[in-house]
């Protein structure tokens, strides 16, 4: 999935992006759009093998395959983990209170990890969205 945006930050060897709405930009993607992924307003972290500038109007990548991948952990795991938490505590002959608990720490602490392994992962260029080219430069929309 491409998507346009434009330079706001340089730092920590990083580029941060704001991401431009585009009514369009589902239409080359094989899900059109049925993924639910809306990145139109956001600001994410990208890296660039070119030499950018603040203010540059460039076009990022996000990987499809890396999207649905974080959409499957972050939606299907934790619910998952509480069905298999809160059915194997019914399985043992406990209340319905305690599974309900036991569901609810399990999905907490899926949550948790969840949220740790992806604090590790953005410190890796191998999973960050790459900015492919630069659409316009910030000095030519000054003049």
């Amino acid at each position: 999935m491409r998507k346009t945006g434009v330079v706001t930050e340089l730092k920590e060897g990083a580029v941060w992006v704001s991401l431009y709405p585009e009514a369009n930009a589902c239409r080359g993607c094989g899900a059109s759009g049925l993924c639910g992924i809306r990145l139109d307003g956001k600001k994410l972290k990208a890296i660039s093998e070119i030499k950018v500038r603040a203010g540059d109007r460039v076009e990022v990548e996000i990987k499809s395959e890396q999207s649905l991948a974080i959409a499957f952990f972050v939606y299907i795991v934790p619910v998952a983990v509480f069905i298999l938490a809160a059915e194997t505590a019914g399985f043992f002959g406990r209340s319905q209170v305690f599974q309900l608990v036991s569901g609810a720490a399990g999905f907490l602490i899926t949550c948790i990890a969840l949220y740790a392994a992806d604090k590790n992962r953005g410190r890796s260029a191998a999973y960050l969205p790459k900015i492919k080219k630069i659409i316009s430069d910030s000095y030519e929309e000054k003049e």
